[in-house]
């Protein structure tokens, strides 16, 4: 399998070793929180608007898509998919509520699906291990 080979898992490892030296350095680098309020609720945000889309959630979420997508063809479970899509539309269409919870609402679907995915997973393992 191609996932298991050397270079797979050197790849993984350098993109996530890049994607946290990119943030490290874009976002985190001479950041100013500010409080603020919203419901009731204490949050903290950077005082600065960000410069351009976060680039680290959308090549996160282009990874998670691509694996639910291959887990879906090889697997037959699609859930993670819907997930991962959900997650992604959710996250890129304003939705008429006036609060920045409802991403919340869909990370925990995003959640839920990677859940249910290892569970159906371990079931598959176990049932197929002699």
């Amino acid at each position: 399998m191609w996932a298991k080979k050397p270079l797979s898992t050197f790849s993984a490892y350098a993109l996530t070793f890049s994607l946290v030296l990119f943030e490290l350095f874009t976002e985190v680098s001479g950041l100013h929180l500010v409080a603020n309020m919203e419901n009731g609720v204490l949050s903290y945000s950077s005082d600065e608007p960000s410069i351009g889309p976060p680039l680290m959630v959308l090549v996160v979420s282009l990874v998670l898509l691509v694996a639910s997508i291959i887990i879906w063809i090889k697997q037959k479970w699609k859930w993670f998919f819907a997930g991962s899509l959900a997650m992604i539309i959710g996250s890129a269409v304003s939705l008429p509520i006036d609060s920045g919870a409802i991403t919340n609402f869909f990370e925990l679907g995003l959640i839920t699906s990677l859940l249910g995915t290892a569970i159906f997973q371990s079931k598959n393992i176990t049932k197929n291990s002699p």
